[in-house]
């Protein structure tokens, strides 16, 4: 079992079942339901992300189905909702979000809401469309999450998006599957 995140211990053994973590969670098992809610697939993927990442409040934002807003849908600690969206606005107006919306590794900027802290954020992103955002207060310098976690991260978060992704599709099939036995009928 994992004892330490990433950034305190880079052994090859920990690297390892890291990846193990990270592919496990991309896989849903046949006897599981098909209509997996975003939160639960967001549950998994919260304790995965803590071992890989040292953070002291992360949020998962998610577009709305029109595709034009985003909503916080999950909080860590969940008393820290309001100022997690508050640095999401702030990050939105300064045009951060927009940039790192649009880049596949994460980006560290200066946190607007708490002080000497660094925010991390990274699109949750398939290759055919963007899901959402996770943003995470991190520690006081860029340096402090290690290149190995970023990249563990960004496997993991592709993996997250297309869970969510697969969870959508499956919704919309079993939608448009009920209107067409209505037809039937």
């Amino acid at each position: 079992m994992m004892t330490a995140p990433l950034s305190q211990v880079p052994d090859e053994n920990w690297v390892l079942e890291a990846l193990d973590m990270v592919s496990a969670l991309g896989t849903f098992r046949a006897d599981q339901p098909r209509d997996v809610a975003p939160t639960a697939i967001l549950s998994a993927a919260k304790p995965v992300l803590r071992r890989m990442l040292e953070f002291e409040q992360a949020a998962f934002l998610l577009l709305e189905a029109d595709g034009l807003a985003l909503r916080l849908v999950d909080a860590e600690p969940a008393g820290a909702a309001a100022r997690l969206q508050a640095e999401v606005d702030h990050q939105v107006a300064a045009g951060v979000f927009a940039w790192a919306m649009q880049r596949t590794t994460p980006v560290q900027v200066p946190a607007s809401t708490l002080p000497d802290r660094m925010v991390l954020l990274h699109a949750l992103a398939t290759r055919s469309r963007v899901i959402g955002m996770f943003l995470a207060v991190v520690g006081d310098t860029p340096a402090h999450t290690p290149e190995a976690s970023q990249r563990l991260l960004s496997i993991l978060l592709v993996q997250i998006a297309g869970a969510l992704e697969s969870a959508q599709l499956y919704q919309d099939i079993a939608v448009y599957s009920e209107g067409l036995e209505r037809l039937v009928e």
